[in-house]
């Protein structure tokens, strides 16, 4: 008899594209699973009842659950519910603008069944703009504390998660304190306890249009230092060079975070954070003197992206040859 998987989906203000990740789900050729859509859009909003036109056509099937929030709450709080809700012996979790390829869920259980002795496994992750292939991330070794830690986009996002429901209640769900850094946040708790495996293969696709979910710096400061609170031990086991990338990334982020307010306290205070890991870069200060300008906050953060030029575009194909099947690429592109 097969497992279970549960495939949890929170979703907010993203009725467009739910049905694609809905009919990604049931087009899976594993098929022991059930879907729980966790609505936390405002009761009584137009996204909320924009996401309930959007579920009427799967509400007759019945391993399709759709689970209205009675309150408007994170994306850890919809989570959580969604866990609750779940009967599987594996749990996924999938945003409602990615949406998986058909053997993710086979492939995933397979391995994991295959290796009893972990509990969970990422693999490939093929990030579009809605309109072409960004970039690839592609998990080359079991992740680990110390290298989540040093490169946090070794996860991607929450889609890359796939967990058996033992580790999900011995970490005890997503912490609610965390609507930013809550997938890192939740992993490094997980992996205290549990070994996680890889896999190379690209099974899922993530949208990542723009920097619409960038949050305020005094709430994304103080989610910052209770983060590096909590894993204080951890970060202090990493050796000096790492701990120093460690620190880069967050307080890089702060300063980005900064320029988006337009606040010239913010951006003075994360500077001079930002200067005892690193030396300020002209990419930096060209940043500041544009922010003074008063142009555009959010064209000074999207410098933040990866930039798609002709040799990255080698780069993508090369990968995309070396981990997919032409005939899925030309799927993926149909889709998006």
């Amino acid at each position: 008899m097969e497992s279970m998987v549960s495939v949890i989906i929170p979703t907010c203000k993203g009725s467009d594209n739910l049905p694609r990740a809905l009919n990604s789900i049931l087009e899976q050729t594993y098929k022991s699973l059930e879907v729980i859509v966790v609505d936390h859009n405002e009761p009584r909003s137009p996204a909320r009842q924009r996401t309930e036109e959007a579920m009427r056509e799967y509400l007759h099937l019945n391993h399709v659950k759709y689970i209205r929030s009675a309150k408007t709450q994170d994306r850890s709080a919809a989570r959580n519910i969604g866990i609750t809700e779940s009967i599987g012996s594996y749990l996924c979790f999938l945003n409602d603008d990615d949406f998986y390829l058909k053997e993710r869920i086979e492939k995933s259980v397979e391995l994991l069944e295959e290796n009893p002795g972990y509990e969970g496994i990422i693999c490939g992750v093929l990030i579009t703009d809605e309109k072409r292939v960004k970039y690839l991330l592609i998990p080359e070794n079991p992740i680990k504390q110390r290298t989540l830690l040093i490169n946090e986009s070794i996860l991607c996002m929450g889609s890359n998660l796939f967990l058996s429901r033992h580790a999900v209640e011995v970490a005890g769900g997503f912490n609610e304190l965390f609507n930013h850094h809550d997938i890192n946040e939740f992993m490094l708790r997980v992996l205290e306890d549990f070994e996680i495996l890889h896999l190379e293969d690209i099974l899922i696709v993530k949208s990542d249009a723009g920097n619409s979910d960038q949050p305020n710096y005094r709430y994304l400061r103080k989610l910052k230092e209770l983060y590096m609170l909590r894993f204080e031990e951890v970060i202090e086991r990493l050796d000096p060079i790492e701990r120093t990338r460690f620190y880069i990334t967050q307080y890089e982020e702060l300063f980005y975070a900064a320029l988006y307010s337009g606040k010239k306290e913010y951006i003075e205070q994360s500077l001079r954070e930002l200067k005892l890991f690193r030396g300020i870069t002209l990419k930096d200060r060209f940043n500041i003197l544009f922010n003074e300008k008063h142009l555009s906050r959010k064209k000074i953060f999207r410098t933040r992206g990866p930039l798609y030029d002709r040799s990255k575009k080698r780069v993508i194909s090369k990968q995309l040859k070396n981990h997919m099947d032409p005939m899925v690429k030309e799927d993926i592109l149909n889709i998006i």
